[in-house]
C-alpha cells in the first residue's frame, strides 16, 4: 500500500524535528561561544578592578589621615584663639583695674606671654 497522508505528516514531522535540533544545537553553540567571551571579559575586568580597588583603599586611608591632621590643627588654632582672646580679656581688665605706675611692667609680662603664647603654637603647627 501507499503511504497515507498520516506517514506523509509524520515523515515531515519528522524532519522538521531534525531541523529544529540541528538549529537548537547550532543555537546552543552560539549561546556558548558568547558565554565563554562574557566570562572572559568578566575576569579582564576582574583583573583590573583589583588593582583599582586597591588605589581606592589606599587613598581612602590617606585623605581619612589628612582629614584628621586637619582636624587636629584646626583643634590647635581654636585653642591659640581661645588662649589669645582669654589674655587680651585678662590684659584688658587689669589694665582698667591697675595703677597708671604698675602698668608698664604688667604690660611688658602680657607682651612676653603672647609671644611665648605664639612661638608654642608655630612650633606645634609644624610638628
Amino acid at each position: 500500500m501507499g503511504l497515507g497522508l498520516i506517514d506523509i505528516l509524520i515523515v515531515i514531522l519528522i524532519i522538521l524535528a531534525c531541523v529544529l535540533i540541528a538549529y537548537l544545537i547550532i543555537t546552543l553553540k552560539k549561546v556558548n561561544e558568547n558565554l565563554a567571551v562574557l566570562q572572559r571579559d568578566l575576569n579582564n575586568i576582574n583583573d583590573r578592578l583589583n588593582p583599582i580597588l586597591e588605589n581606592l583603599n589606599e587613598i581612602t586611608k590617606k585623605t581619612l589621615n589628612i582629614s584628621s591632621e586637619a582636624e587636629l590643627q584646626v583643634e590647635k588654632v581654636k585653642n591659640f584663639i581661645d588662649s589669645f582672646g582669654s589674655g587680651i580679656t585678662k590684659f584688658k581688665s587689669i589694665k582698667n583695674e591697675t595703677e597708671p605706675e604698675k602698668r608698664i611692667p604688667l604690660l611688658i609680662k602680657n607682651v612676653s606671654a603672647v609671644v611665648k603664647g605664639v612661638s608654642v603654637f608655630l612650633r606645634e603647627l609644624k610638628t
